[in-house]
């Protein structure tokens, strides 16, 4: 076989190849969101989420559940002295976009769908929608500023949202990794991130078990 013919296959051998994994490369680390089903499990942990954001209790989140942490902090020392990082109007602002999406009253099973709709349409988006909603609440209830959260700050919050046992938020809070007593605002991020997006049953969610034993 002449010698030439060989180099030449084995050149195009080798650009194939090197096009290949240039084409793999680019898919591995596009920005484009992968669409992705949303599973029974993930189904189940949204309905509670919804339960859980019924701040009033009435069996339907609207406008009128925010008024309650509204006017609860209004009267909390820590907001009136102005040291929340982050605005009171601004976590009422985020609290509508989150659980209402924008709306003034959403079902349950519109509120599962919607999530549903955004987590299978554009995950990324709505990951990072999550992450700062979540964040900003790390910040607004750090009273003292120290870039920690006691078990105080943290039963404040739970009070804020209408949930009064104190047992089982105390129990919530300690079984969350803790510094010298106090929890790092990312690991209440990363616990919560992994209770709205986690699709796999298997692995550990805190958040998850506190609703299920009745924060």
């Amino acid at each position: 076989m002449n010698i030439s013919f060989i180099r030449m296959m084995v050149n195009l051998v080798v650009h194939v190849l090197l096009a290949l994994s240039l084409y793999a490369a680019v898919e591995a680390n596009s920005s484009e969101p992968k669409p992705r089903k949303a599973n029974r499990y993930l189904l189940e942990k949204w309905g509670r989420w919804y339960t859980f954001c019924d701040i009033n209790k009435d069996g339907v989140i609207s406008l009128e559940d925010p008024k309650h942490f509204e006017n609860f902090y209004k009267g909390y020392e820590c907001a009136r002295g102005g040291n929340q990082s982050t605005s009171l109007a601004t976590m009422v602002r985020l609290w509508k976009v989150v659980h209402l999406f924008n709306n003034t009253e959403i079902s349950q099973a519109e509120f599962v769908q919607t999530v549903k709709q955004q987590f299978e349409s554009n995950n990324t988006a709505f990951y990072e929608l999550i992450r700062v909603y979540m964040s900003a609440w790390s910040k607004f209830i750090d009273c003292n500023a120290d870039d920690l959260i006691s078990n105080d700050e943290f039963l404040t919050l739970l009070n804020a949202l209408g949930h009064s046992n104190t047992a089982q938020n105390e129990k919530q809070f300690f079984s969350i990794p803790d510094i010298n007593g106090k929890v790092a605002p990312a690991v209440v991020v990363a616990n919560f991130m992994r209770f709205v997006f986690e699709n796999d049953k298997s692995k550990p969610d805190i958040f998850k078990n506190s609703l299920d034993s009745g924060i």
